[in-house]
């Protein structure tokens, strides 16, 4: 490599990674922002609002959610939609006939917003025990007429049999002492023994309040075969109540080929990060084998 090469590559990869800071400044500014305004407009909305609310997503659905105890997600309250970095990769990502799941669907989100984008030649699958929740997630998919949606009110983790379940607030989640004190019992299942391994889910959502790692520890068959290629996987703190770490996580899908991003939509890129459960709580594993097939189907739909 000469002089004048090694000035240019480096100037190249200086450009890129420019590109990329200035991208992740961008968002976890707006991230910021939308969390300073979660939290005004929470302290305002839980004293006065109680009940149904319909929002319309960006994507022509809807989407009704109880807010009991009169707690409202304030994203909603914000902007219309929440998680607009996870919604806008899902916009440009799906297409019509995929399969997906959603484990950890509570009242059907992520559900509602998928099914749109698959279509009727397209199959969410939908995991949720909490009873109340169930609830409006079927409530949701017949005010869509969304009939791709298939709906299973079970528990998913790394066995078979019974467990306890906590259903408090608006959220719910396994029992980490797994005393029955508060909670109730649930049936619970791999989830790979929930999905039909012959087919290829393009993507799949996993967010359980802390037992994430015990759901994949029911997927392996399938994380083998690089299904799903794209997991949005939430980490969080609640990780601890079940005795391993953030880093166990990461380490648990390295072992299967999946490395852990952040998606920036303004660039429609990837940021790769050592600890990306810092700056967000939402992350993407995606499998290396993989990973030019899903940026592909982006560049593809990119606004």
């Amino acid at each position: 490599m000469n002089g004048y090469t090694r000035w240019y590559y480096w100037k190249r990869k200086l450009a890129l990674y420019k590109k990329d800071l200035g991208s992740y400044t961008r968002e976890s500014s707006c991230f910021l922002r939308s969390k300073i305004c979660q939290i005004i407009l929470w302290t305002f909305y839980k004293k006065i609002f109680k009940g149904d609310w319909s929002l319309y997503l960006d994507n022509g659905s809807k989407f009704i959610y109880r807010s009991e105890k009169g707690f409202i997600p304030l994203s909603f309250s914000f902007s219309g939609i929440t998680d607009y970095r996870e919604m806008k990769f899902l916009s440009r990502y799906l297409r019509e006939g995929d399969y997906v799941f959603d484990c950890g669907a509570n009242q059907g989100l992520y559900s509602i917003y998928m099914a749109k984008l698959v279509g009727e030649k397209g199959k969410v699958v939908a995991i949720e025990p909490c009873e109340r929740f169930i609830q409006f997630l079927n409530r949701n998919k017949n005010e869509n007429k969304f009939y791709c949606i298939e709906v299973h009110q079970i528990a998913a983790a790394n066995k078979e049999g019974k467990t306890f379940f906590l259903e408090k607030g608006p959220y719910s989640r396994l029992d980490p002492k797994n005393t029955g004190h508060d909670s109730k019992a649930v049936e619970v299942r791999c989830l790979e023994d929930l999905l039909d391994d012959r087919i290829h889910y393009v993507f799949g959502k996993i967010d359980v309040e802390g037992a994430e790692l015990f759901v994949l520890q029911g997927l392996t068959k399938m994380l083998k075969n690089a299904n799903p290629p794209a997991i949005q996987i939430e980490i969080t703190n609640l990780t601890k109540d079940y005795g391993y770490s953030a880093y166990d996580l990461k380490e648990f899908l390295l072992t299967f080929g999946y490395h852990i991003y952040l998606y920036t939509p303004w660039s429609n890129t990837f940021i790769y990060k050592k600890e990306p459960w810092k700056h967000c709580l939402n992350s993407l594993a995606i499998h290396q084998r993989e990973i030019e097939f899903v940026q592909s189907r982006l560049k593809g739909k990119a606004e």
